[in-house]
């Protein structure tokens, strides 16, 4: 081989499958190897779960200070921000 390379990925999940052995030939863009998507997916799901709560409680925290449930366009920048935090929602998005 003229050169070598070390293969990394930007998570630790288990590798499902590799394509290539020590030795073969590589072009670029080739895959090489593939991680197993299931817990990558579960962690996606919490994720999306998560920010959909704290919309509700974001909606929640809105509507006990007297906004409209329909219309948050009103709602002060700075009152939206104190709400956005204690509801969670900037941390789940």
């Amino acid at each position: 081989a003229r050169s070598k390379a070390d293969l990394r990925f930007e998570t630790g999940e288990v590798i499902a499958r590799i394509y290539v052995k020590n030795g073969d030939r590589v072009h670029q863009g080739q895959k090489l190897a593939e991680l197993d998507k299931f817990r990558l997916e579960q962690k996606l799901s919490q994720a999306e779960d998560a920010l959909l709560k704290a919309e509700l409680e974001l909606k929640d925290v809105l509507i006990g200070q007297g906004y409209m449930p329909d219309d948050f366009s009103k709602v002060p920048v700075e009152t939206m921000r104190i709400a956005k935090v204690k509801s969670g929602y900037e941390q789940s998005k």
